[in-house]
């Protein structure tokens, strides 16, 4: 039977270890180089391929996590707000009855784009 003392002392390696990891891993907050002191949370692109503009702004859905008839309805959702933000949104893949972008196929391939085009153009 191993005594009290010896499972405390195993537990105090075991949390001084992960601790050492954790302090020799993590960049702190004077570590992080900012420029200009400006942090964007904007994605853009400096193509003028998707619009007229310098910089486009995106609106992209990672994944909706409902089954794909509600899926429909936040897609829709999602369509008005790209164009109420005046965003272009990013189609992401579909799959298994689901919307997602790390699923198999391109949205096209269960919906029609044309239909979204019309009513969101």
């Amino acid at each position: 039977m191993i005594k009290k003392e010896t499972i405390i002392i195993i537990i105090f390696s075991i949390s001084l270890t992960w601790i050492l990891t954790i302090f020799f891993t993590v960049q702190l907050p004077s570590q992080i180089k900012i420029q200009d002191n400006y942090i964007s949370n904007e994605s853009y692109s400096n193509e003028t391929y998707f619009c007229e503009f310098s910089k486009c702004k995106f609106l992209f859905p990672y994944k909706i996590s409902e089954q794909e008839s509600k899926a429909q309805k936040h897609m829709i959702q999602y369509a008005q707000m790209a164009q109420k933000l005046d965003r272009i949104l990013i189609l992401p893949n579909v799959g298994k009855s689901k919307i997602g972008s790390c699923l198999k196929y391109p949205f096209n391939y269960y919906y029609l784009i044309e239909s979204l085009q019309k009513n969101f153009p």
